[in-house]
């Protein structure tokens, strides 16, 4: 927040999905243990700008809704920013939370909303590439980790690493400027070689 990247108005309203995270099992020796393989993480990323805000790890395969309500509070004890607005898809019908923050789901009639909400609903599908991105790029699509904590450890060094990637590509250009402005000066400020005439 004091790098200006993202507001606490963008923090109070996110996006939330669910995705599985397999574990790396080597088939046939394994394949027993393939039911305990499976753990569904929730993400939870703010709505413009797609930051990773918080990931709750959940073991086994639970109802989407009913992993909102502990990835709602895994987000506020994160950003210490009390949701106002969470944005979920049609998986999380009939889902578990009961406190202030209002639940959008996504395909539900805009008829009594803002055009801002429905415009933030329709934006809701934008977290799905980047799951991908981080199933791709940041090794999240299967954990190597041993046991539950391997779960949350790669989901949490996954989110973090996404979040740092968005962080240098938004510095890059600064940087860049920066760094050929002290080279500049360097090669300004150094004598440069000296030409001796002889006359003719």
């Amino acid at each position: 927040m004091n790098g200006k990247q993202i507001t606490k108005n963008e923090l109070a309203q996110v996006t939330i999905d669910t995705t599985v995270q397999e574990k790396n099992i080597t088939y046939p020796t394994d394949s027993k243990l393939y039911h305990r393989a499976i753990v569904k993480l929730a993400r939870a990323a703010a709505n413009r700008g797609n930051w990773i805000v918080g990931v709750q790890v959940s073991p086994g395969n639970p109802y989407d809704g009913h992993t909102l309500a502990s990835t709602i509070l895994v987000v506020e004890k994160t950003t210490g920013v009390k949701l106002v607005a969470a944005f979920v898809d049609k998986g999380y019908r009939g889902h578990d939370y009961q406190g202030e923050a209002k639940v959008h789901i996504s395909g539900t009639s805009n008829r009594d909303v803002s055009r801002a909400i429905a415009r933030r609903r329709r934006r809701r599908s934008a977290i799905e590439p980047k799951i991908g991105h981080m199933n791709s790029e940041n090794r999240f699509g299967r954990c190597y980790l041993s046991g539950l904590s391997g779960d949350r450890i790669n989901a949490v060094l996954a989110a973090a690493g996404s979040n740092l990637l968005k962080l240098l590509k938004a510095i890059a250009p600064a940087l860049k400027n920066w760094l050929v402005y002290r080279l500049v000066r360097a090669i300004l400020a150094s004598p440069g070689p000296t030409i001796e005439l002889r006359p003719t």
